[in-house]
């Protein structure tokens, strides 16, 4: 979609500039309102697809490092200082 937002921008500027020194008509402003109101909500869709895929790569950062620390902690209350692995022991009867 960023190559057709970038493309269509391009013509459309060219497009204008071509027009340089003869004016616009009416029904020509209305053409390039319409197309500029249908390239802004193409760049409007992009930006939020862009920060959905920001934030769930974000979200899986911090997973991860929440994942990490965890993992850290556990080991920690695992181990004693002698080296001796507790196991917990959760009401199973052996």
């Amino acid at each position: 979609m960023a190559l057709i937002l970038g493309k269509r921008l391009s013509r459309l500027a060219d497009a204008i500039e071509k027009q340089k020194g003869r004016g616009l008509t009416a029904h020509e402003v209305a053409a390039l309102a319409m197309e500029l109101d249908i390239l802004a909500r193409l760049a409007s869709v992009q930006e939020q697809e862009l920060q959905a895929h920001r934030l769930g790569e974000s979200d899986r950062v911090r997973r991860d490092a929440l994942e990490d620390e965890a993992g850290k902690s556990l080991r920690q209350l695992a181990t004693d200082t002698d080296g001796i692995v507790v196991r917990p022991d959760f009401g199973r009867r052996s």
